[in-house]
C-alpha cells in the first residue's frame, strides 16, 4: 500500500501515493516509483523532470504556514496549500489528514471569537443589571418621598 522512501529532506518512512509517484509527506517532493511497480510503463523510459515540472506552484496567498498537531499531539508546521492532504507525522509516523479546523491558528481564532461574544454578552448583562439597580434605587427614593409627602 505505502512504499517506504528516503527523501532528500531527511524523511525516512512511508510515502503518500499520488498518481504514479510516491510523495514525501513532509516536503511534498515527488519520488518516482521503481520500474517493477509500474509494470505497464516499465519498458518505456520516463522523464522525471517532466513529471516534476507538472507540479503547480501554489498561489501567493496560500504560502502561509499552519501549525497542525498530529493525533498524538506533535505540532507540525505545514504550508497552507497542503490542506486536505494525507500526511505522516515525522515524529511518530502516524498518518493523518491536514484540516484547517485542526490547526492551532484556527483554534486561536475561534477562541478569540468566542471571547468577543462572551465579552459582548457580559457587557449587555452588566448594562441590564445597572439599569435594574438604578430603577430599584429610584423607586425606593420615590416611595420615601411619597411617604414624607403624605404626613
Amino acid at each position: 500500500m505505502y512504499e517506504s522512501i528516503e527523501c532528500p529532506c531527511g524523511y525516512v518512512g512511508p510515502s503518500v501515493r499520488q498518481g504514479s509517484f510516491n510523495v514525501c509527506p513532509v516536503c511534498r517532493s515527488m519520488v518516482a516509483n521503481s520500474p517493477e511497480e509500474d509494470s505497464p510503463a516499465a519498458d518505456e523510459p520516463h522523464d522525471d523532470a517532466a513529471a516534476f515540472s507538472a507540479v503547480e506552484e501554489p498561489p501567493l496567498s496560500s504560502r502561509t504556514t499552519l501549525r497542525i498537531p498530529c493525533p498524538n499531539g506533535h505540532v507540525n508546521v505545514t504550508p497552507a496549500h497542503m490542506l486536505g492532504a494525507e500526511v505522516v507525522c515525522p515524529i511518530c509516523n502516524v498518518f493523518y489528514m491536514l484540516q484547517m479546523a485542526d490547526s492551532l491558528e484556527y483554534r486561536q481564532a475561534a477562541d478569540r471569537e468566542a471571547r468577543k461574544r462572551e465579552e459582548k454578552e457580559a457587557k449587555k448583562w452588566l448594562n441590564r443589571a445597572i439599569f435594574a439597580a438604578v430603577f430599584i434605587i429610584l423607586s425606593l427614593v420615590g416611595m420615601i418621598v411619597i411617604s414624607f409627602l403624605e404626613r
